[in-house]
């Protein structure tokens, strides 16, 4: 009860200082990705750009950075935009099977569970919130003192800005490093004209990935018959984020 009341009397604050900032927000993060199968196999910068009702985040084409490392300058965006409309209630992505694809994801409304713990993290007094997505289980630091309700790759939906976020197993992680409220250009186009695709109407993130593991499987049988081996491999092993979609449910 106590939780559910601070979370009200937190929405309320960062909704009113949100209508005050009319700025945008550009949050320079940290991010890294391990497994057991697979230590470190993925480790660089990205940014998380704010304005009003809507978030797009993308990384940068780095090299891998260790904790700490200063954020370099001018590094080349990839093309691995995501947005996130809290006001359409939508998201939409880029990502590639052989070349870019314009997808639209399931918009998730999560489930915070505030607590009471508190701590400073990138300079911001923090509040600790726990949620389940897509197969694990996630740990957000947030600030109100940031009144936007978006953080690092698809989770949204605290009442501040996500300053941190890990999983469960540690296996992938977010931190911001640099904050700045600025306005960004990538909100003046549609989001689709951002990157060349095969198809101008979005498809859905279900329909993607089925293409993607039909593609891995056909690379499969081809390896087969090079090889003159009936041995199969997996080619579509889930070390991301995601481990268990909603359709698979």
């Amino acid at each position: 009860m106590k939780a559910t009341i601070l979370f009200i009397a937190l929405f309320i604050i960062v909704s009113c200082a949100a209508q005050g900032k009319a700025a945008g927000i550009e949050v320079e993060n940290l991010e890294t990705h391990q497994s057991k199968v697979m230590p470190v196999y993925g480790a660089g910068h990205a940014v998380l750009y704010a304005m009003g009702n809507a978030a797009i985040y993308t990384n940068y084409d780095d090299a891998i950075y260790a904790e700490g490392d200063a954020f370099p300058e001018k590094r080349k965006l990839t093309n691995n935009y995501l947005k996130t409309d809290n006001a359409k209630k939508e998201m939409l992505l880029f990502d590639i099977i052989q070349e870019p694809f314009l997808i639209k994801d399931t918009y998730h409304e999560f489930k915070w569970n505030i607590s009471s713990e508190t701590k400073t993290t990138g300079g911001y007094k923090c509040i600790k919130a726990t949620t389940s997505y897509r197969g694990r289980q996630w740990t957000a630091w947030f600030t109100p003192q940031v009144a936007i309700p978006f953080g690092p790759w698809k989770l949204h939906g605290l009442p501040g800005l996500i300053v941190e976020a890990y999983d469960a197993e540690n296996e992938h992680s977010y931190k911001a490093l640099k904050t700045e409220f600025k306005t960004s250009t990538l909100f003046d186009a549609a989001f689709a004209s951002l990157v060349k695709t095969r198809n101008k109407k979005p498809i859905t993130y279900q329909q993607f990935l089925t293409e993607r593991k039909e593609m891995f499987t056909n690379i499969n049988l081809a390896m087969q018959a090079e090889s003159r081996t009936t041995e199969s491999k997996d080619l579509d092993i889930r070390l991301g984020p995601e481990l268990k979609y909603e359709w698979e449910e």
